[in-house]
């Protein structure tokens, strides 16, 4: 799930518009805990993904700090050379 997506989720779950969109932040922070600690499938689907996109992150720049390039091959493959 997208950053943009879970934002939309927000505010039709919530009912209150974000604090970039002229909603109050205040209210928007309370409404956003209260929501995560009810145990929201959708919510939890973005925390996998705030993961997964963190470790991929730190490999890579593992691999760049090896000396490592990483390049795509003819057959659409990724590899670090």
């Amino acid at each position: 799930m997208s950053k943009n997506d879970w934002l939309k989720h927000m505010e039709e779950t919530t009912g209150i518009l974000r604090p970039s969109f002229g909603g109050d932040w205040i209210a928007w922070r309370q409404a956003v805990a209260k929501h995560i600690a009810d145990g929201c499938p959708v919510c939890k689907a973005r925390a996998k993904t705030n993961a997964k996109s963190a470790r991929r992150r730190e490999w890579d720049q593992a691999m760049r700090d090896c000396g490592l390039v990483k390049v795509r091959g003819a057959c659409g493959g990724v590899y670090w050379e």
